[in-house]
């Protein structure tokens, strides 16, 4: 069980001035500051800033000798940080590697569902006639159940060329009218979003999620308790997500994906079901027949082929044996797979007419 550090820190203190108004060890804190990537040097920039400005704002007709003084900074540091307490200009001389990646994100970035996760959903879950997805994005998900017969009403913060544009707390949606399918932003605001589409749906809400999201002490207290989802269906295989709506049908996203299923009143045990996407990254050359295989590795070194629904190949990496190099992704792309080893054949007949 994992336990909240109890170390308060002052980014204006030295570590040993830290350790010391917390009772614990230099090393502790410094731990501290290594498993929380604290960039000491940008902090105590920023502290230099802000002790100048609070003085300044107090003192407006304070001289730079006066400032030194009050404040304890050197006149060559103050100096050199002029710029910005004398204006609101923010300091961004950071070290990246020092930040935490999810500050380093743009704020409402924009990641897309593939709509073949859509699909899914609709396959195994039973939804109102109405739907309303409030965080669209550029209607990916919304399209899929539009053309499954359902009536859509599509929402996002941001305008990105699709649906209406509305923040999901201020638009006043018609209660019990819609039942809620959406990718939802997976920030502090998710506990709140999933209590506002219990309150709204008609019967059943369905939200794309990672499955890590079943895990945490305050979504457990304040969510799960109260709110248990009814199903939660785990992705077998790694689902595409496109960030700003760009997919790589090649890779499959790191994060391991589940759609989280809450319906109206329930108040049960949480089932957990195994799902697997149906464009995801299977099936692969592992899934033809031994004697299929056998022969597709007598002319290609790597195992790793793609294929679509519809059963063409949509990615391929390897080399031919012979020396002869092949750009898959482009030229295999609308060859069936039963097709493919005369391709192969005919691409080795044609380097031995070479020689």
């Amino acid at each position: 069980m994992s336990r909240e550090s109890k170390i308060l820190y002052y980014p204006s203190l030295s570590v040993k001035e830290n350790a010391k108004r917390n009772g614990v060890s230099e090393a502790a804190i410094r731990y501290y500051i290594k498993v929380n990537d604290i960039d000491r040097r940008f902090d105590r920039k920023q502290n230099v800033i802000e002790d100048c400005r609070k003085y300044l704002k107090k003192h407006p007709k304070a001289t730079w000798d006066e400032v030194q003084k009050k404040t304890g900074h050197s006149l060559s540091t103050i100096r050199k940080y002029r710029e910005f307490i004398t204006t609101e200009k923010e300091l961004t001389d950071f070290n990246s590697n020092k930040i935490k990646r999810r500050q380093l994100r743009q704020p409402n970035n924009f990641y897309a569902t593939h709509p073949s996760v859509a699909q899914d959903i609709i396959s195994i879950e039973h939804f109102h006639d109405k739907v309303l997805e409030p965080f669209c994005g550029s209607g990916t998900m919304a399209e899929v159940f539009k053309k499954n017969g359902f009536t859509v009403e599509a929402y996002d913060l941001i305008d990105r060329g699709y649906g209406k544009v509305g923040d999901f707390f201020k638009v006043d949606f018609a209660e019990k009218e819609y039942d809620i399918v959406s990718n939802p932003p997976y920030d502090k605001t998710l506990i709140s979003i999933v209590q506002r589409c219990v309150q709204l749906c008609y019967n059943k809400v369905a939200l794309l999620l990672p499955l890590s999201y079943l895990s945490g002490t305050e979504r457990a207290e304040k969510l799960y308790r109260i709110l248990p989802p009814k199903t939660v269906y785990v992705y077998s295989n790694r689902i595409q997500i496109g960030k700003d709506g760009v997919f790589d049908n090649s890779v499959g996203n790191k994060i391991t994906y589940a759609w989280y299923i809450w319906e109206k009143g329930y108040k049960g045990d949480t089932l957990l079901k195994m799902i697997t996407n149906g464009q995801g990254n299977t099936p692969s050359v592992r899934n033809l027949s031994k004697a299929e295989r056998t022969r597709f590795r007598l002319v290609i070194k790597d195992d790793n082929i793609k294929l679509s629904p519809d059963g063409k190949v949509e990615y391929c990496y390897g080399e031919i044996k012979k020396g002869l190099k092949v750009h898959y992704r482009e030229v295999l792309s609308k060859i069936p797979p039963k097709e493919i080893y005369d391709f192969i054949a005919e691409q080795q007949n044609k380097l031995k007419s070479k020689k």
